[in-house]
């Protein structure tokens, strides 16, 4: 009789992990085709920019858009990381990394200033123009 309730116990303990790990998983390819629009935009987005004449504003466009990719892609990884953590432990451990990743968006901004060749307006520019791409990736994904 115990070793039945403990056997059950497992399967449930196995079935919620299992249940946890889909849902990373569906999270993790979700972030790909994201990743996937993100380039997409940035090569029209270069492509636009190059077009009009406007090359001054290509590094601040592309540093932008760098920064975006760097931000899903440690999230993407982030994710995959928790997957394999307690329950428990996994809302302390997402807090620290989503601060981690605010923190590098912050440092890579302000390093951006630093640079002649980058226009810090284009790197503000690239996020607002990136977030309805990635609204609308979230939104034609099955989930």
């Amino acid at each position: 009789m115990v070793l039945l309730a403990v056997l059950g116990a497992y399967t449930c303990c196995i079935s919620k992990l299992s249940n946890r790990v889909v849902r990373m998983n569906s999270l993790i390819i979700l972030l790909r085709k994201i990743l996937v629009a993100c380039m997409v935009v940035a090569l029209l987005g270069s492509l636009g920019i190059l077009s009009l004449g406007y090359t001054e504003y290509l590094g601040g466009w592309l540093w932008g858009q760098w920064i975006v990719m760097l931000y899903l892609a440690l999230l993407g990884f982030h994710s995959y990381k928790l997957q394999f953590v307690d329950p428990e432990d996994i809302v302390r451990k997402s807090r620290m990394q989503a601060a981690q990743r605010l923190l590098l968006v912050i440092a890579l901004v302000l390093i951006s200033t630093k640079f002649a060749f980058i226009n810090p307006f284009m790197v503000v520019c690239s996020f607002l123009i990136t977030k309805p791409v990635l609204y609308i990736a979230y939104w034609k994904y099955d989930h």
